[in-house]
């Protein structure tokens, strides 16, 4: 039984396409598919007890497969794109701060910006 455990644990895959999904969606994490995979990370939790293993949805992997993850998840094995939702701006803010040589004109062109 462990070893099936082991090889039904789809918590953090389901957890990371419903990040995606989440920042890919206009509605964000109420859009249905959203929902419907934070749903089935509650499964995950459960599987190991009930032996329900959760199925991710194809249009969930389609989609994904199409458009990428958004760039703060830093999937390298991946494509990604620049996430324009909050996450993705806190992440863009964050690697200009740390990273780039004019921390502060980054953050003040930032926050100038229209």
């Amino acid at each position: 039984p462990y070893c099936k455990i082991i090889t039904n644990d789809l918590l953090g895959i389901i957890s990371h396409h419903h990040v995606a999904i989440s920042d890919l969606k206009p509605e964000g994490a109420r859009d249905e598919l959203a929902i419907q995979l934070a749903r089935l990370a509650s499964l995950a939790v459960d599987s190991p007890k009930t032996g329900v293993t959760p199925t991710i949805p194809d249009e969930a992997k389609e989609l994904i497969k199409e458009k990428g993850y958004p760039d703060f998840m830093e999937k390298t094995e991946s494509t990604s794109y620049p996430s324009i939702k909050l996450l993705g701006e806190l992440y863009q803010l964050a690697k200009a701060v740390c990273f780039e040589t004019s921390e502060w004109q980054n953050i003040l062109n930032y926050y100038n910006k229209g």
